[in-house]
């Protein structure tokens, strides 16, 4: 999962909140996504990484012929963080 959201605009916070909830790693430095998402699903793992926006064409470059990528635009979520990581876990079923 690769949260999206503008700098200061809690993508961060959001992310680790979501990661405790969950258990999953984050990843706060999007070097090399595409490798990075490729590994962990080799392993069978999860993980969730912050970035900056992302245009469509450069999230069809990360995701690739990858299965399982999800992006969630943070800049249209309004609420706290318990509600916001409440709406994401809702959505994935998570």
């Amino acid at each position: 999962m690769i949260l999206i959201g503008r700098a200061g605009g809690g993508a961060a916070a959001i992310a680790h909140a979501l990661a405790a909830e969950i258990g999953w790693p984050v990843v706060a430095d999007p070097r090399a996504l595409h490798a990075m998402v490729a590994r962990t699903l080799g392993r069978r793992e999860h993980l969730i990484i912050t970035s900056a926006p992302i245009t469509p064409d450069d999230q069809q470059t990360v995701r690739g012929e990858l299965l399982g990528v999800r992006f969630v635009d943070l800049a249209e979520q309004r609420g706290d963080t318990d509600a916001i990581v409440r709406a994401i876990r809702r959505e994935f079923g998570l």
